[in-house]
């Protein structure tokens, strides 16, 4: 029936909305997967591929292409995860989440070939998960803490930020992927976060009218919030050097190709008094 990524800014609503997505029968959304594996096994696909071609690409390999790629990228899940059937994929809506992912655009592309598609040449939904960047880096700068007892390096959330909202703009002309924002700040100030959740996720999975009576509003109490994971508030002692380095670097002109694109905006606190 469908597969759907969910990737995006970590600390940006992923895994509630993999979870809600999860509640409706007929989904499975498999998660954390590891990004870094993906190289290796878009290689390892690629040489499969020109193998099976120089023997002749078989109806059965090309049928089942998608579900091997998708195999081999849920595999690599935290604690594992078992394989999907061939049922599974035309029958109902599956995939992963993993936050940042977008950034090894060309080896998922490597991964789901347009030509081993089996759904009509439908894409794949893409949902970018994002909110406020200051909001991202002092969660992520949080859970950082809190493991490794140092803060998340700014420079390197910058550098990542940058390769995450370039990744989103090829996937704009990707053959492959149906890029989606779903923006965690217009979410949690809806006033119905169901509705806002019907709109911008469940219609855009192909799912059947009426499948979303299986979720309420009670569910999306965010339990993988930073106070609830790691107690505390967010430490804000970082904030005015994240301000500074952003400003100087290419990270403002993406955002502002974003704003114009998808008019949300991911840096207000730039402008914001005091």
């Amino acid at each position: 029936m469908m597969i759907v990524i969910i990737g995006g800014f970590p600390r940006s609503g992923t895994r509630s909305y993999a979870d809600a997505l999860n509640l409706m029968p007929g989904v499975d959304i498999r998660g954390e997967v590891h990004r870094a594996a993906l190289p290796p096994l878009s290689n390892w696909l690629q040489l499969n591929d020109s193998a099976h071609k120089e023997l002749g690409l078989k109806n059965e390999y090309v049928k089942h292409r998608w579900l091997t790629g998708l195999n081999a990228i849920v595999g690599t899940g935290r604690g594992g995860n078992s394989p999907f059937s061939m049922s599974n994929m035309i029958n109902d809506v599956v995939g992963f989440k993993c936050p940042t992912i977008e950034i090894r655009l060309k080896n998922l592309e490597r991964v789901f070939k347009p030509q081993f598609n089996p759904f009509d040449g439908k894409r794949i939904p893409f949902f970018f998960c994002s909110r406020r960047l200051d909001q991202v880096y002092l969660s992520r700068s949080n859970m950082t803490s809190k493991k490794r007892g140092e803060a998340l390096s700014i420079d390197a959330f910058i550098k990542e930020s940058i390769e995450q909202l370039k990744s989103l703009e090829v996937m704009e002309g990707s053959q492959v992927f149906e890029p989606h924002i779903l923006n965690l700040d217009e979410f949690s100030s809806s006033k119905s976060k169901l509705v806002w959740f019907q709109n911008n996720v469940v219609n855009n999975v192909g799912l059947r009218a009426g499948s979303s009576e299986f979720v309420n509003e009670d569910m999306f109490v965010n339990n993988n919030s930073t106070f609830n994971v790691f107690g505390g508030r967010r430490e804000e002692v970082l904030d005015e050097k994240l301000k500074e380095n952003i400003l100087k670097s290419d990270l403002i002109n993406y955002c502002e190709n974003f704003f114009e694109k998808y008019s949300h905006d991911l840096l207000p606190f730039l402008s914001d008094e005091g």
